[in-house]
């Protein structure tokens, strides 16, 4: 999922650049930074990577169990950050993280976490939430669910 960020800035956001990145898959980093062709800097290591003075924001696209522990990272750098859901793995991490996130961006007095949701403006994932609201579709009917991800011109679920 990071790679697709990576790519996605590169090729979408003019005014953003990808300096580093961090993966504890050297082949897949130095791959990726090959890709990308602006990375300066690549570690093994979150912490290093949010206390770059090379990077001025961070996404969070690391594996769920990670995200409580990155997003701590995230508060202490001070860094714009991006986190792919879900916030935590537990209901329990998730209150903490939640209370911390709130503490500190009630004392810089801004919003500096932000977490990925971006489906929700997925035309197919629209459609869906319309079939529910609609009653057309319950959110138990799981075969009439997939099949609103299917082409509509061709069926294909792909």
């Amino acid at each position: 999922m990071g790679a697709g960020h990576a790519r996605f800035i590169k090729e979408h956001i003019s005014n953003a650049v990808v300096t580093a990145l961090s993966d504890i898959d050297d082949v897949r980093m130095t791959s990726l930074a090959a890709e990308i062709e602006t990375v300066k800097f690549k570690t093994n290591s979150a912490k290093e990577l949010m206390n770059s003075d090379l990077v001025d924001a961070v996404i969070i696209a690391s594996p769920d169990p990670l995200h409580v522990e990155h997003l701590e990272l995230a508060i202490t750098s001070r860094k714009p950050t991006l986190c792919e859901k879900p916030i935590a793995t537990t209901l329990e991490e998730a209150r903490q993280i939640a209370i911390k996130i709130k503490k500190y961006e009630s004392e810089i007095s801004a919003t500096r976490i932000h977490f990925g949701f971006m489906r929700r403006f997925d035309p197919a994932y629209r459609q869906v939430k319309e079939l529910i609201g609609s009653g057309k579709i319950r959110t138990h009917d799981r075969e009439r669910l997939n099949n609103c991800f299917c082409d509509a011109d061709t069926g294909s679920r792909e």
